[in-house]
């Protein structure tokens, strides 16, 4: 038995020298990285990261942040050199965002990802976004709202905050995913500085390697209904020339694609909403609901489709309509082959059914 115990702590000892096993004091904790083009074609990736320094308290009148840039012909290039700018060892085991510049997605977003989903010590689960005019602005600025290091922007994209219908988080397991599946393609978040703080209602829709259309706010807006079923937006419209606000508390939808006619595939969209009346001066009574359902139902089957065919003209799926259609047909190889001949041919039957259920706090 002594034996045994001497054989275990010589083997932890081992384990522990070969580990490199650092006390957390000679750590630095990178939580959030942004990779930019840089104006150096000889070293044309700008890598910042943020550090977040351990403290034995909380203090918000301590600024525990350290941002630090550098050039390089590689991103692991980038990182070496940032590495002998710090006197302690850098951590990526709580990186939680990772930024890409605009620039650089719209060129391609193959080399960071690459880099992004070879490290072992880089969490999957961590968000991943578009930084506009670069990543190096967004990861510089710091909210008044920011009480913990880096908490502002994870708040915002991951939704355990602050939660909108015009962002839509992204995590880096899923975009790599999307980067690799037929028939279905990546989306990323676009996050803007404005007055000290983040602006985040527009997402970039991409192909396999780079951004091929950015949606405006109220198409962003559509894109996460149909996207997550998101149960909690409102529909803004008109009714009698007043503002007429809907605020949607249940929603499902369900596709499918229909092609026993070849020569006119239809793909059809249902979608069912359930809300509230959230905003109108008019008074708005049970027996002529059916017209404000109906006039709602219209503006949404009129935003929808723009939205679908948009995507269709941009030859990009973010819906997985591709992946759906591989799904429920069994022809092997020529599945992907048929799919893509298919979609740029097929038409959007958008069905929208509306129900009001009540008219808020008043009548």
């Amino acid at each position: 038995m002594r034996n045994i115990i001497l054989m275990a702590l010589c083997f932890t000892v081992a384990i522990q020298s070969g580990c490199a096993f650092k006390d957390i004091d000679k750590r630095i904790f990178v939580i959030a990285i942004g990779v930019d083009q840089s104006d150096d074609a000889k070293n044309p990736y700008r890598v910042t990261l943020k550090l977040a320094l351990p403290a034995q308290k909380f203090d918000p009148s301590v600024n525990n942040i350290q941002i630090i840039s550098e050039n390089s012909e590689t991103i692991s290039g980038a990182i070496g050199r940032i590495r002998a700018k710090s006197s302690k060892d850098l951590n990526f085991g709580l990186l939680e965002i990772c930024i890409l510049g605009e620039s650089l997605a719209h060129e391609s977003i193959n080399e960071p990802l690459n880099w992004l989903s070879r490290r072992f010590d880089i969490p999957m689960e961590g968000i991943v976004a578009i930084g506009k005019p670069n990543a190096e602005t967004v990861l510089k600025m710091k909210p008044k709202s920011e009480n913990f290091s880096g908490n502002a922007l994870l708040l915002s994209l991951s939704e355990t905050g602050s939660i909108s219908s015009f962002t839509v988080p992204e995590h880096l397991y899923d975009f790599y995913r999307r980067t690799t599946e037929k028939g279905m393609d990546p989306y990323l978040p676009i996050i803007e500085t404005e007055n000290e703080v983040y602006k985040i209602d527009r997402v970039a829709l991409l192909d396999k390697h780079k951004i091929k259309t950015i949606l405006t706010t109220d198409e962003t807006r559509v894109f996460k209904e149909l996207l997550h079923s998101y149960p909690h937006f409102e529909i803004t419209t008109k009714m009698v020339d007043q503002p007429f606000v809907l605020a949607i508390e249940q929603l499902k939808r369900r596709y499918t694609i229909d092609t026993n006619n070849k020569n006119k595939p239809v793909i059809r969209v249902s979608i069912q909403m359930r809300g509230v009346v959230e905003e109108f001066v008019n008074q708005v009574y049970e027996e002529n609901w059916t017209k404000f359902e109906k006039h709602v139902e219209q503006e949404e089957r009129t935003k929808i489709s723009s939205l679908l065919k948009k995507l269709q003209k941009n030859g990009i799926d973010p819906f997985g309509f591709g992946l759906l259609y591989r799904a429920t047909r069994h022809e092997g190889d020529k599945e992907w082959e048929q799919w893509q001949s298919i979609y740029p041919e097929a038409v959007f039957d958008v069905n929208v059914k509306v129900s009001i259920q009540g008219t808020g706090a008043i009548k």
